[in-house]
């Protein structure tokens, strides 16, 4: 067996890609229903997206009908709901905020469903004791595409509506040895696409038990720089920082390490003096703004 497959995954590696994957596809635009399934280059990212909505608006759906005054079984109150959830459902609309935060957590999905399958799976329902092949299993069935033919298979294992988790697991891991060529085959094909966005190897998200040549003080290149276009790199680093490209990037592991928008803004402005009425600077900090959006920090 390939020793890495013994190895911890990295889940903050994990997390980190997802958030630079969902800034370089989202649109700075509301995205509308017709434009998810194509939203990134990326199919399976796409269709968790889409079955993330469609497991929201069964939730509100839900939570509609405990409201005690009304006859939701009356025949009128039901076509008029499945009217409405017909209407609703031909005029989606997702502003940045809100579809950053989906594409993050769809990215993560589709990571952790790339690189093994019984991952994803014991991620996916780490609450449950037993899992149900309708309530389960089915409804997110048809919205995998990757390793597809793994999940057929397991639906196929189930002699009655619920099994043990473990034993669900466990048949995981069986059909998976058995259909490891295909599953190496899907996982190389899905990380070249998610490569074409931002470049991605298979290493990154296994972390050896200890590496004996890195230092806690090395310096990393920041993330930040992936979403700054090389000619505006340029332009930052002869307006900005003095000539110095050492300077922005240290500028930028600073600003990732802030709690907040705000904070980062006041390293910008207060210590490194950049005057926020140059277009410049404007562009920079609109990069920087979008970051924190990212992570759910734009305020303390």
């Amino acid at each position: 067996m390939d020793s890495k497959k013994k190895m911890p995954w990295q889940e903050d590696r994990i997390e980190s890609y997802a958030r630079e994957f969902a800034l370089k596809v989202c649109p700075e635009e509301p995205a509308l229903g017709e434009s998810l399934p194509q939203l990134s280059p990326v199919e399976q990212v796409n269709y968790f997206l889409l079955f993330k909505l469609e497991k929201a608006w069964k939730q509100e759906m839900k939570r509609w009908k405990k409201a005690p005054f009304f006859d939701w079984e009356h025949t009128e109150v039901q076509n008029a709901l499945k009217n409405c959830m017909n209407i609703l459902s031909r005029h989606i609309r997702l502003e940045e905020e809100t579809l950053l935060s989906l594409l993050k957590e769809a990215t993560e999905k589709t990571l952790r469903l790339i690189l093994k399958p019984e991952n994803f799976y014991r991620h996916q329902w780490k609450t449950k004791a037993d899992i149900s092949l309708t309530k389960d299993i089915q409804p997110i069935l048809k919205y995998i595409k990757c390793h597809k033919h793994i999940f057929k298979l397991l639906a196929s294992e189930f002699s009655s509506d619920t099994m043990p988790q473990a034993a669900v697991y466990r048949k995981i891991r069986e059909i998976s040895e058995l259909h490891d060529e295909s599953i190496q085959k899907d996982r190389l094909g899905y990380l070249n696409e998610m490569s074409a966005v931002i470049p991605i190897g298979l290493s990154e998200f296994f972390s050896p038990r200890e590496d004996k040549g890195s230092s806690p003080h090395s310096k990393k290149i920041p993330g930040l720089l992936n979403f700054i276009q090389p000619e505006l790199q340029k332009s930052l680093i002869r307006d900005l920082f003095h000539g110095q490209r050492e300077t922005l990037e240290k500028v930028l592991r600073h600003v990732e390490n802030c709690a907040s928008f705000d904070e980062s803004m006041s390293y910008l402005v207060r210590q490194q003096n950049i005057k926020v009425d140059s277009s410049l600077a404007k562009e920079f900090f609109k990069i920087v703004y979008k970051h924190f959006l990212s992570h759910d920090k734009i305020a303390h």
